[in-house]
Parts: structure tokens; C-alpha cells; sequence
């Protein structure tokens, strides 16, 4: 399922109309809206926020660390984009990780990594080895 949070009320003007055009109606809504119950009680989804980010935080640390990587955006988030030989991209092809990747500059690939809530110090941990190690 998916939300749209307005934080500015101007900006939901005329949304309903737009999602119906959009063909985005579904019959039981209250199906596929109930998991947001969950995730909004507690205040979870802050949890779960919070958790993803300081990984990115981990994961910008130790990945910005080897020679050759450079940070290609400031980590706000859970997304950490960097620039990294090609060889260390082979590396972690190598060690099993599948990742998104497009042209960096000078010869280098831009690699974007996402964590998640169920990211753990250990995938963190298990990447790093992947790209210290040589094949």
C-alpha cells in the first residue's frame, strides 16, 4: 500500500479528484489502508524511520572511508549515493550484492544504497568485507 502526506494543506487541493482520474480507487480501501494503522500506532513508523537512517549513517562512515569512494550527496535519509572505482563494484558483485549503479565521473560508477528497517549492523558489516576483500 502506499500514502501521500500532504504537509502543506494547499497542495491537496483538488486531490481527489486527480487520484480518480488517475484510475488509483480501490473497492476495499479499508483492506489495503489497514497496515498504516499498524505502522502509524506507537509511533512505529518513526522507529522504523529513525533505525533505517542511522545504518545510512553507519553505511556513509564506512563505505566513505576506502580510498577511491566519495560522497556524491549528503545522507538526509536512508539512501547514501557514492562514487567508487568500478573494481569495487566487481567486488561486491562478486560477494553476492546486487546494486543500482550509472556513470560517475573520471571512470568511476555512482552507486546508490538503500537500508532499510530490518537493516542490521551485520549487512552493513557484510558489505564492507565485500569491498575491503580482494577477489
Amino acid at each position: 500500500a502506499e500514502v501521500i502526506v500532504f504537509f502543506r494543506r494547499e497542495l491537496s487541493r483538488d486531490f481527489r479528484l486527480r487520484r480518480k482520474r488517475g484510475g488509483h480507487l480501490l473497492s476495499k480501501m479499508r483492506f489495503v489502508a489497514a497496515q498504516f494503522e499498524a505502522y502509524l500506532e506507537d509511533a512505529r513508523w518513526a522507529r522504523y524511520a529513525g533505525h533505517a537512517n542511522r545504518m545510512a549513517r553507519k553505511l556513509e562512515a564506512a563505505v566513505t572511508a576506502l580510498a577511491g569512494v566519495t560522497l556524491a550527496y549528503p545522507v538526509e535519509a536512508n539512501l547514501v549515493f557514492v562514487n567508487m572505482p568500478r573494481t569495487l563494484l566487481d567486488r561486491l558483485y562478486d560477494h553476492g550484492h546486487e546494486l543500482n549503479y550509472w556513470p560517475g565521473p573520471d571512470g568511476t560508477v555512482l552507486v546508490r544504497f538503500v537500508t532499510a528497517f530490518n537493516t542490521r549492523d551485520e549487512d552493513v558489516n557484510a558489505l564492507m568485507r565485500g569491498l575491503r576483500e580482494d577477489r
